[in-house]
């Protein structure tokens, strides 16, 4: 008797559990349906993407010279795009298309300023060519460009989707990954991107030399395991470094890091030292950039948003900037993340170091031929 009581418990359990996941899976699915596939105004930009604007704009004008000197002075029009249309703001009668920098490849016709409003827009070309989330000219003119918010989330979805089994796609929860992308997110994005319009205007050609060293990923050893086993090693030191109080211990990490970095590197030629020095150079210090202005906004007292963020459901003020940066913090000593993204964090991480470490680095990084780990070796 004892026995069957204990089965039947058991397949009582397993029949909870099932009709629990059965209708946990059957309320994704509804969900899902509620999910947009389209932009709810693809034709122009919405009040909560032009209140994102102004904020991004607002934050760097007001705190950018203390995250960068030099920053916030700076004009840099922004250029977000949807699925059908490129919106441009920030620049007066601009001249035709863009140009992605560095490679050239020029994009888009005329201009057309949207009736009633400050802003231009154009319909992207059929042949797929869009601005970049990067920088574009436009004319003589650097801008950062980004999607908008809205289609960034929807555009998410559809490559999570693309990846998944048949069977998997109509009850995945993609909420859980694009619920992470709020506005707090996107306003630093952008202005990761806008960062890279600073780089372009004080050191263009290592901005040149930095984006077109991504030719050296297909040479990289990606699928040597004891490599990456290295390479964790690395970035679990600087991890640690980052969140120590205690300044020696500090300084002791450091050193364990650079010698880890130094064996690491034994089996890399001179070139590929070089590609991963310019992409934690190029990547790693526009991620530096985005995360001190999301402390920055978070700590500082005196900072107000723009009041037309006050309509934005999905705006916190930067209030979770703790809990951003522990998820930071946990994708640079992630064993998953092992990919070309891995050098915005290597080089953030020796930025924000560099920060506690070193005076003056940021104008010798920027103004020499120098990089990060090199003065962080210095140090």
């Amino acid at each position: 008797m004892k026995k069957r009581s204990c089965l039947s418990l058991i397949l009582k359990i397993v029949g909870g559990f099932l009709l629990l996941l059965t209708i946990l899976l059957a309320g994704t699915a509804i969900y899902n349906q509620t999910l947009p596939n389209a932009s709810s105004e693809v034709e122009q930009l919405s009040e909560q993407e032009l209140a994102r604007i102004q904020e991004i704009n607002h934050l760097r004008n007001t705190l950018g010279d203390e995250v960068w000197p030099g920053w916030s002075s700076l004009d840099i029009p922004i250029l977000l795009y949807n699925e059908e249309y490129a919106f441009l703001t920030g620049l007066r009668e601009p001249s035709p298309g863009w140009v992605r920098v560095p490679y050239g490849i020029a994009g888009g016709g005329t201009w057309e300023q949207v009736s009633g409003e400050t802003y231009y827009r154009q319909t992207l070309p059929d042949n797929g060519n869009t601005p970049q989330a990067f920088i574009v000219r436009i004319g003589d003119t650097y801008a950062a460009s980004m999607t908008t918010k809205e289609w960034t989330g929807i555009h998410l979805a559809e490559i999570i989707q693309d990846e998944l089994p048949g069977f998997l796609a109509p009850v995945f929860p993609y909420f859980i990954f694009t619920s992470r992308f709020n506005s707090d997110w996107f306003v630093s994005a952008v202005l990761h991107e806008s960062f890279h319009v600073l780089q372009a205007r004080f050191a263009y050609k290592r901005l040149k030399q930095a984006e077109q060293a991504t030719t050296f990923e297909e040479e990289y050893p990606w699928g040597d395991d004891d490599f990456r086993s290295q390479w964790l090693k690395e970035r679990e030191k600087l991890a640690e470094a980052l969140v120590t109080e205690d300044s020696l211990r500090r300084q002791e990490l450091v050193q364990q890091w650079t010698s880890l970095r130094k064996e690491r590197r034994e089996v890399l030629t001179d070139e590929l030292i070089r590609y991963e020095q310019q992409r934690e150079w190029l990547e790693g210090l526009a991620k530096y950039a985005e995360l001190s202005i999301w402390a920055k906004a978070a700590g500082s007292p005196s900072y107000k948003p723009v009041a037309s963020m006050k309509s934005v459901p999905d705006f916190n003020a930067y209030r979770e900037y703790g809990d951003q940066r522990k998820q930071e913090i946990s994708q640079l000593k992630s064993d998953m993340q092992f990919s070309e993204s891995m050098f915005y964090y290597t080089g953030w991480a020796q930025a924000e170091l560099l920060d506690q470490l070193r005076t003056n680095w940021k104008k010798e990084v920027m103004n020499t031929e120098v990089f990060l780990d090199e003065l962080l070796t210095r140090q």
